[in-house]
């Protein structure tokens, strides 16, 4: 199918996150940048399968510890996503949860504070309650709740996102 396939770059982009799970950040981000690049030269600027590449590599350089870099490239990820997907589609909903977890992760509970409620209220009036990023963004909101000592919050988000699951195993 040749390299610049985008099967290939779907590939190529997978390749780099199995790096990831292993630890490997500095070749993950060497893999995603080249489907990166290739997939702005063979799909667009602006195609889902390159804005996910693009938002994969600000993960990429967060785990690596280049926090200012991850953040940096999550914010116009998210922007890219709003532009493109919208800001209730998905992709952009879990995009705002990532940046609220790294945000989290440094210890900033404010900003996750605010990105993770954007995030789960967008979803939770767009996607509904049961949609698996609403229970995702509960999840997230809930630990950054439990984090910053707000206990009971933290338990009831954690109960509604049971009582979804239960919800979305019951449809199926």
């Amino acid at each position: 199918m040749g390299e610049s396939h985008p099967d290939t770059l779907s590939l190529l982009s997978n390749l780099a996150s199995f790096y990831s799970c292993l630890g490997n950040y500095e070749k993950a981000i060497e893999l995603d940048t080249e489907a990166y690049e290739k997939r702005k030269e063979v799909l667009g600027e602006s195609h889902p399968d390159t804005l996910i590449s693009f938002d994969n590599l600000s993960s990429y350089y967060f785990d690596l510890g280049n926090y200012e870099k991850g953040i940096e490239l999550g914010w116009e990820a998210y922007e890219k996503y709003k532009e493109v997907l919208g800001e209730s589609h998905p992709n952009t909903l879990n995009c705002l949860a990532g940046l609220a977890l790294c945000y989290f992760d440094l210890n900033n509970y404010e900003k996750a504070m605010e990105l993770g409620k954007k995030a789960y209220e967008i979803s939770k009036e767009t996607l509904g309650m049961s949609h698996f990023t609403t229970i995702s963004s509960l999840d997230n909101l809930a630990r950054i709740y439990w984090k910053s000592g707000n206990y009971i919050k933290a338990i009831k988000s954690k109960c509604i996102e049971y009582i979804n699951l239960f919800r979305l195993i019951w449809k199926q």
